[in-house]
């Protein structure tokens, strides 16, 4: 019924390490996030969160069990992430090329986009890598919000998602958040990327989706 200062006080002090963390260095260079509102009415995110907190210790014990590959894939999302980071800090050039090549064509084809130089082709399959990663993240939250009976993807936004990935420069797609009706979001390569699936999104028969003006940021929460 009543929690003692001291302890509230513990639980937001900034020094207090509650995980193990390490600094994110943002997204990287020349990738996009684009979101997009679905004028669909909303999802009941509180209660999508109980029933998939309800699969998720009904599943707890089971070796393997489908949200421990959710984590896993998280955390290898996440190392591609800093990977693509360290290769522009190396070779800044190489990197820009690359994200110029692979930004015409859509990700299912990068891997077969040529490259002359190994710096650049190192790169490339490391691109190739993280929008495999992107896509296999998506694959195992549907399958999440199946087995808790929760549409975190909801079917009605799926060819929206497929239209979306399909678009040059596209390295992944999904519904931000709990999912739902409320929103979607995309990955993309360079701003001609961005501007094509911003003019997709707006003209999409048969949902009104409104791009949103928000876009990534690579400096975070300042503390003044």
């Amino acid at each position: 019924t009543a929690v003692p200062l001291p302890l509230l006080q513990e639980c937001i002090a900034p020094e207090k390490e509650w995980v193990t963390m390490r600094r994110f260095p943002g997204l990287p260079p020349k990738l996009k996030l684009l979101l997009g509102d679905i004028h669909q009415g909303g999802s009941a995110t509180p209660g999508m969160v109980s029933k998939i907190m309800a699969w998720r210790k009904s599943v707890k014990d089971e070796q393997g069990n489908l949200w421990d590959q959710l984590a896993a894939s998280n955390e290898k999302y996440i190392d591609q992430m800093f990977a693509m980071n360290a290769a522009c800090a190396e070779n800044e050039a190489a990197y820009d090329a690359v994200i110029a090549a692979l930004g015409a064509v859509p990700a299912k084809d990068w891997a077969s986009v040529a490259f002359d130089a190994p710096e650049q082709k190192k790169i490339a399959q490391q691109w190739v890598l993280m929008a495999t990663q992107g896509n296999t993240g998506r694959t195992l939250l549907r399958d999440v919000g199946e087995r808790a009976d929760v549409e975190v993807e909801p079917k009605v936004l799926t060819p929206l998602l497929d239209a979306t990935a399909a678009f040059p420069g596209v390295l992944a797609v999904g519904c931000p958040g709990a999912g739902g009706y409320d929103a979607v979001f995309a990955l993309a390569l360079g701003g001609d990327a961005r501007t094509a699936v911003e003019g997709f999104w707006e003209g999409f028969e048969g949902l009104e989706v409104c791009p949103l003006l928000v876009e990534e940021d690579s400096e975070g929460i300042k503390v003044l």
